[in-house]
């Protein structure tokens, strides 16, 4: 502490009447104290006044020249103090007259809320305060500094995984649109061709009634004629019969064929609904992050396991992180009771929560899940759908302790 030793108190200062002014301050505080006190745009406008040309410079160069010119005396340094005094002096005066261990004891209230920046440039401008006193302030900031810098990290990392999933389902969603414009187009050739073969069928039936006209016009030939000629033309009516009967059952082959395309594209649309809704949460989802504080009812699942039965089973991986990011413990079950309801039972036995999305599970399931629940004494609660906006509402609101429609241990059914 070094820095702190060399900045001796000036002549005739009073803590309560006369401050240091920014060349006098030690300069273990003048780092934090211009990069905190000191808004980008602030800093800006203060190398603005004083000729000094900041454009094309980066922050970290920025905050280099102010830095530099406060080792001493000169026109951004009177410059830079002044705007501090205007900006901090009035409202810290009762701050600046708290004895050493008053004025400690309000510095580390102001700092374990966040709300330190007034006290920082009162320890910073005060010249009676202890290098031990001094020393402990700086020794807060800078590790704080530490703290900030690995919660970035760790808040990048957590955005490069959420942007790498949601690469994946807009991959996702760009394959299910080319299936759908697949389906599209089989669905036009064969409907084309549907109208063709109803044309042909229709043609045919046209060929059928000539024939018979020209049956009943050869009733007045000779008995041996018409007899043979009423032979042929019954084999042709057979023939012909027997195309049509044949062209109708392709035409009703291929009506089944165009329904049940149509019932898969449908299908198919609203996957891609539901692909796109979700979509639309993970992003607001992932715009949240980092922006939960320790005062968020849902920033500490406190090690509860939070078990979540069905939904989409894609989607487990981010029902996993979000909930264990939050301190919690994830188990999941995917509603299928093929197997029996013993599984599920074991893992509501060990859940503290049951989520259940009502939308993608059975109403046998949905039942199973309650009379578990209430066999064991375990909150559930049943969401309106599968998204991760769904599970964060009651996840917030069981941690405010609001009421998020859930079945309480031991309800009916």
């Amino acid at each position: 502490m070094k820095a702190l030793q060399e900045s001796p108190t000036p002549q005739n200062l009073h803590p309560q009447e006369s401050l240091r002014r920014l060349w006098q301050m030690d300069s273990c505080f003048k780092c934090p104290l211009l990069s905190l006190c000191l808004t980008p745009t602030e800093q800006r406008q203060l190398l603005k006044k004083a000729r000094i040309v900041w454009k094309g410079k980066t922050p970290f160069q920025i905050h280099e020249i102010l830095v530099s010119c406060s080792d001493d005396e000169n026109n951004l340094s009177r410059k830079i103090d002044s705007y501090l005094q205007h900006k901090f002096k009035k409202r810290t005066e009762s701050i600046r007259r708290l004895d050493q261990e008053g004025f400690l004891q309000h510095w580390k209230v102001c700092f374990s809320s966040g709300q330190f920046l007034d006290v920082l440039w009162a320890a910073a401008a005060r010249g009676d305060l202890s290098p031990e006193v001094r020393q402990e302030i700086f020794g807060d900031i800078h590790m704080a500094m530490h703290q900030t810098a690995a919660d970035h990290a760790k808040t990048r990392q957590s955005l490069d995984d959420l942007r790498r999933q949601l690469d994946a389902k807009e991959r996702k969603i760009e394959g299910l649109k080319q299936r759908v414009s697949d389906l599209l187009l089989k669905n036009k050739l064969l409907s084309e061709e549907l109208i063709a073969r109803e044309a042909k069928l229709s043609a045919l039936i046209k060929e059928i009634d000539g024939l018979r006209l020209e049956l009943e016009r050869q009733q007045g030939q000779s008995e041996s004629e018409l007899a043979r000629e009423n032979l042929r033309l019954k084999e042709v009516l057979v023939l012909k019969e027997t195309r049509v009967q044949e062209v109708r059952q392709e035409s009703e082959r291929l009506k089944q064929t165009v329904e049940a395309l149509t019932r898969s594209l449908e299908k198919q649309k609203q996957l891609q609904m539901r692909l796109k809704t979700e979509l639309a949460s993970a992003v607001r989802i992932m715009k949240g992050v980092g922006q939960c504080d320790p005062d968020c009812p849902a920033f500490d699942l406190c090690r509860k396991r939070i078990l979540v039965v069905g939904g989409i089973s894609r989607m487990e991986s981010l029902y996993r992180r979000f909930i264990e990011d939050r301190g919690g413990i994830f188990d999941y079950h995917d509603g299928y009771m093929n197997n029996g309801s013993r599984r599920l039972e074991h893992r509501v036995r060990r859940a503290d929560i049951v989520l259940c999305p009502v939308n993608c599970n059975s109403h046998a399931a949905c039942s199973l899940v309650k009379n578990l629940a209430k066999k064991h004494n375990k909150p559930v609660h049943m969401l309106p759908s599968f998204s991760l906006s769904a599970i964060f509402q009651v996840l917030r609101d069981a941690a405010g302790g609001t009421n998020s429609n859930p079945v309480p241990p031991g309800s009916a059914n």
